[in-house]
């Protein structure tokens, strides 16, 4: 569905959720301002949360937000990247002359930046991206999440966990 039928479909009498279903679930796979309007307005989504969404801060931590009307969860999702995938590792600089007093710390930095480099090859290089998700009272379900092939796994994987909770009598 593009954004302008879904903008449609959340004002029409459609989108409303009939009494027999128990969880309605919405993926978002962008951030797009008209399709989060839409979603804000219907369901009354808290400010702070779409703040959340919206001004995404890669160094952000998981965390749960308790609203009015919803339960707010900013994951960070955690995948192993691809070896063709830029890496962030530090370059090394070059030497301060004036640090080094001795032959002997040469040798030192010398041998300790070859530890280093041993241990780098051994790196596991993770990319992180942040997800959110919105639980309402009435079952309705949103996950925001700029999606790749690898996630849809992690996806399907939430979206089970959560139906679980969710049906399971208490």
């Amino acid at each position: 569905m593009r954004n302008a039928e879904f903008v449609k479909w959340c004002a029409s009498p459609k989108s409303k959720r009939q009494p027999w279903i128990k969880v309605r679930w919405i993926n978002v796979t962008s951030i797009s301002w008209d399709i989060i309007k839409a979603l804000s307005f219907k369901h009354e989504m808290h400010p702070l949360a779409l703040e959340d969404v919206l001004h995404i801060r890669p160094h952000n931590v998981s965390k749960a937000d308790y609203f009015l009307h919803h339960l707010f969860l900013r994951v960070l999702v955690h995948e192993v990247a691809d070896e063709s995938s830029p890496t962030f590792v530090a370059e090394a600089e070059g030497l301060d002359p004036s640090a080094l007093t001795s032959k002997q710390a040469l040798h030192q930095r010398k041998i300790e930046q070859a530890r280093l480099d041993a241990l780098k090859q051994g790196t596991l290089r993770v990319s992180v991206t942040p997800m959110f998700v919105f639980l309402f009272c009435d079952g309705t379900r949103f996950l925001v999440l700029l999606i790749s092939e690898s996630l849809l796994t992690i996806v399907g994987y939430a979206r089970s966990l959560l139906l679980h909770k969710t049906l399971r009598p208490t």
